[in-house]
C-alpha cells in the first residue's frame, strides 16, 4: 500500500503545473499534488514509442508450401504453449482449397497466392490438422518438445 501523507489545506491550488496522484488509505482515496509536472504532458509508458506493452507475444511461424503435388512439408514440429501463425503459400500459382483442424478453433481458405491463420498455442502432443482438397494432401503441425521441422 503507498500512503502520502502532507500539509495544507484541502482546497485545490490553482498552478497549472501540478499534476494529482491518487493517495490510498484505508478509508478512502485522497488526491495529492505532485509540484513539477504537468499533467497535460504526462503520458503513460505505453504511449510511448517502444515503451511498456509494445511487446510482440512470442508465436512460432510455420510456413507450408503447396504446389500441384500437394503440401511440403507434410509435418512440423512447434514448441508447446506458443501461439502459431500458419503460412500457406502457392509456390507455382495452383489454387488450393484448404482447411484447418486446431484443439480450439478451425478455419479455411481458397487462393493462388498466401494465406496465413493466428492459431493459440498447443499443449504438448496437440495437433493442427491441415487439409488440402484439390489434391487431397495433408500436413500436420504437432506441440512438441522437440520443435523444428
Amino acid at each position: 500500500m503507498l500512503l502520502i501523507a502532507g500539509c495544507g489545506d484541502d482546497e485545490e491550488s490553482g498552478d497549472p503545473d501540478v499534476a494529482t496522484a491518487p493517495v490510498v488509505t484505508t478509508d478512502r482515496v485522497q488526491t495529492a499534488e505532485i509540484p513539477g509536472t504537468d499533467s497535460d504532458e504526462a503520458t503513460s509508458p505505453e504511449d510511448q514509442p517502444g515503451g511498456a506493452g509494445d511487446e510482440e507475444p512470442a508465436r512460432s511461424e510455420v510456413v507450408i508450401d503447396f504446389s500441384e503435388e500437394g503440401l511440403s512439408p507434410t509435418e512440423v514440429q512447434v514448441a508447446p504453449f506458443i501461439a502459431v501463425v500458419l503460412v500457406i503459400r502457392s509456390t507455382d500459382g495452383t489454387e488450393y482449397n484448404l482447411s484447418y483442424t486446431a484443439p480450439a478453433e478451425g478455419g479455411g481458405a481458397n487462393g493462388t497466392t498466401e494465406a496465413d491463420f493466428d492459431i493459440d498455442g498447443l499443449r504438448p502432443g496437440q495437433k493442427i490438422e491441415i487439409e488440402e482438397r484439390n489434391t487431397d494432401s495433408t500436413a500436420t503441425v504437432v506441440a512438441s518438445d522437440e520443435a523444428g521441422p
